[in-house]
């Protein structure tokens, strides 16, 4: 069988999002193509052959993250998306779950790739050069007991979204107060 992209998501679960995707999960599940870690299965792939990658609360829980980044970037084809989402820093729900190992916030990825939108310059000591953070999204959800806040937060979302200002002020400014539930990254290999 010959694929005309390849596509690969991490740490997949019952959950796969991409019907065609490569579904790569330490554990056995429904969406689960090859079951393994994920750091050794991407090893097999050959440099420059994986058209996207994908990975929904996944990167919270991995030992190391820079690792991690530096071998998906290794293996994207040029042009290729490294789609991220994770549980933002202020939400909850994020320290209730003893295997999460890494905080996210708004900079973060500005750390691995390059940033040409945000105003903060971050130090690059670990930066991938190859890698371009295109956008970052800040999204506010709230779950089924507090569903009279919805709308708020969804207008939040809105507002807060609208400008790389907007995003940077909310986060250092109002996080602590208004949570945000998680946060989108999504990079390009250049």
């Amino acid at each position: 069988m010959f694929m005309e992209e390849v596509i690969i998501e991490l740490g997949v679960g019952n959950n796969k999002r991409h019907k065609d995707s490569i579904g790569i999960d330490l554990l056995e599940a429904d969406g689960v193509d090859i079951v393994g870690r994920a750091e050794d299965i991407l090893k097999t792939f050959e440099d420059d052959s994986i058209d996207a990658v994908y990975c929904y609360h996944f990167l919270e829980h991995v030992d190391d993250v820079e690792y991690l980044i530096g071998l998906i970037q290794q293996k994207l084809k040029w042009g290729g998306i490294f789609n991220i989402v994770v549980p933002h820093w202020s939400n909850p729900y994020f320290f209730s779950d003893p295997t999460h190992k890494t905080f996210f916030g708004y900079y973060t990825m500005s750390y691995y790739a390059r940033d040409e939108k945000s105003y903060r310059n971050v130090p690059s000591y670990i930066r991938f050069d190859s890698l371009l953070l295109e956008d970052v999204r800040l999204v506010f959800k709230v779950d089924k007991s507090h569903v009279l806040f919805y709308p708020f937060y969804l207008l939040m979302g809105v507002l807060v979204n609208l400008t790389t200002r907007g995003k940077e002020i909310f986060e250092f400014h109002f996080a602590k107060v208004i949570p945000v539930y998680e946060i989108q990254y999504r990079l390009k290999k250049e």
